[in-house]
């Protein structure tokens, strides 16, 4: 037995920085709005996690302080390639914190301000007729709304890619890391870049004094070395400074969180769809504006 469509006047897929800022602003404004998201709790997200002075402003526009939420702030940055190392202050306040907390707080904010969100709700499908839209959830369930914004990040909804980006060839890799003490003090308030051979990455500590390590590499780059353990291995011998910070460090997950391609360049444009944060541009990882720009 086919069960009939539930329907919605504005549909959000997505529950991250994007989908949320758009869920609370519309609800705030008077609108029926629902938001579907795939995962069921808290979880985790490739991502550098530096919050800049413009997204800092957004959050605390909308009553959210990230200060509160454990965020730590960030004074300092610093470069290191080989066997060289600079740094200069950062001239406007930034903070860090990890996606896991502040993903999960917008949202529940969102909520309390009258989005009706569903968790576990993953979007197989998405279908237009003559005045409406239907998305088909991998339960069987089906959503009907004149309105829908995808906020589903990198990843595409099947019917709905955005095509090839300039650079599809990055894989991003993120790892959090409780430091040593005495790296754990040197790395406070500071956040720090690391170039090397085939990418780039950063380390900055979050919430509980953990730290955030996040790089994109070539996928060749990966592929010639065979894997995980080999690139990290190799980027601690090309990035002396990398290597000392890690020294005596504890990771804290099993194995790196992984996306690939990383869609880098303007995407949105698909008829009748409002697009909002990855689904409308990417920008270079690591440049200190990415979840502004979600926000």
């Amino acid at each position: 037995m086919t069960t009939a469509p539930r329907s919605a006047e504005h549909l959000i897929i997505g529950g991250g920085l994007a989908g949320s800022m758009l869920g609370l602003r519309l609800a705030a404004a008077g609108k029926e709005v629902t938001l579907l998201e795939k995962e069921r709790g808290p979880h985790h997200k490739v991502c550098g996690e530096f919050l800049s002075l413009e997204a800092v402003d957004y959050l605390r526009g909308v009553g959210l302080d990230p200060l509160a939420l454990g965020a730590v702030p960030l004074r300092v940055v610093r470069l290191a390639a080989g066997r060289t190392v600079v740094e200069t202050d950062l001239h406007f306040p930034a903070l860090s914190l990890s996606r896991r907390v502040l993903d999960e707080a917008l949202l529940t904010h969102a909520e309390r301000a009258g989005c009706r969100v569903q968790r576990g709700a993953f979007v197989e499908d998405l279908s237009e007729n003559s005045s409406s839209w239907e998305a088909h959830l991998r339960d069987g369930e089906r959503w009907n709304a004149k309105t829908v914004f995808l906020a589903n990040g990198k990843h595409d909804l099947r019917g709905h890619d955005r095509g090839s980006a300039a650079q599809g060839d990055l894989v991003g890799f993120k790892m959090h890391w409780q430091l040593a003490p005495a790296q754990t003090a040197a790395l406070r308030e500071a956040t720090e870049l690391f170039l090397f051979t085939g990418g780039y990455g950063g380390l900055s500590l979050i919430e509980r004094d953990q730290a955030n390590f996040c790089l994109v590499v070539k996928r060749s780059r990966l592929r010639k070395l065979g894997g995980w353990d080999a690139l990290f291995g190799s980027i601690l011998a090309e990035v002396p400074h990398l290597a000392k910070r890690l020294d005596g460090a504890q990771s804290l997950w099993e194995r790196p969180l992984a996306v690939s391609s990383i869609p880098y360049g303007y995407l949105a444009g698909r008829a009748g769809l409002w697009c909002v944060g990855d689904q409308t541009a990417v920008m270079p990882s690591f440049t200190g504006d990415g979840m502004s720009i979600a926000l």
